[in-house]
């Protein structure tokens, strides 16, 4: 699957399509699709390095986050037509793929969904049991941490676990890295409020919010490779 920045594309696929037709909200997500539906090999090369200037601050962030999972929702049905085919497996392999590709992440959002509104549920009976019955009210609230306990520790499972196949090429501080590992949750939580802000507002979910960037290079390797080019 082909994600974020950084990626090349053979040029003779875009001669076949007639041009860059992958103009969305994000349109890494388009590229796959058509590469998934029309058989085309990817890979992930490790020796790459590329630079990507990330937002600074959390309002931008929040405006990519928009961005990014409505663009991942969006219609992808005109890049599913499976001609040409560029034979890169066979068919059975890449009938698995394209499933694999389509599952994505749904599984984990649906694991989030239910864990939240367990632990809502859960909650909620411990407020009423405060009037109710006072006596179960300690049991029921340390009961509704066990969901939302077990998403969070997902999370920090997760990211200890790239950064730790990663960690040569992070170039982060030993209190960065712990704090990166407990903090991750809390970050993905903000694609929910992203999910649900253009669920009401379907105007933003729709329209390509730019996300400054200053040009200030603060990596060392990324100055030196601006300077030889």
């Amino acid at each position: 699957m082909i994600s974020g920045t950084g990626y090349f594309i053979d040029r003779e696929i875009i001669d076949d399509i007639g041009g860059w037709i992958f103009t969305g909200m994000t349109e890494d997500v388009q590229v796959s699709t058509y590469c998934q539906y029309h058989n085309i090999a990817m890979a992930y090369d490790e020796t790459i390095q590329y630079y990507d200037e990330e937002p600074t601050n959390m309002n931008d962030m929040h405006k990519q986050h928009v961005r990014w999972i409505w663009g991942f929702l969006a219609d992808r049905k005109i890049f599913t037509k499976k001609t040409p085919d560029y034979g890169a497996n066979k068919e059975y392999v890449a009938g698995l793929s394209r499933f694999e590709y389509n599952i994505a992440i749904y599984p984990l959002v649906a694991y989030i969904i239910f864990t939240l509104m367990s632990f809502l549920i859960e909650f909620a009976l411990f407020l009423s049991s405060l009037y109710f019955n006072p006596s179960i009210s300690g049991w029921l609230v340390l009961h509704s941490l066990i969901p939302f306990s077990s998403l969070y520790l997902l999370f920090v499972i997760l990211s200890a676990f790239v950064i730790i196949i990663d960690q040569k090429h992070l170039k982060l501080s030993l209190g960065l890295r712990v704090a990166s590992v407990f903090l991750f949750a809390f970050y993905f939580l903000d694609f929910v409020s992203a999910f649900f802000e253009g669920t009401f507002n379907k105007n933003k979910r729709n329209t390509w919010i730019p996300i400054p960037h200053d040009g200030n290079i603060i990596n060392k390797n990324a100055k030196d490779s601006k300077i030889k080019k």
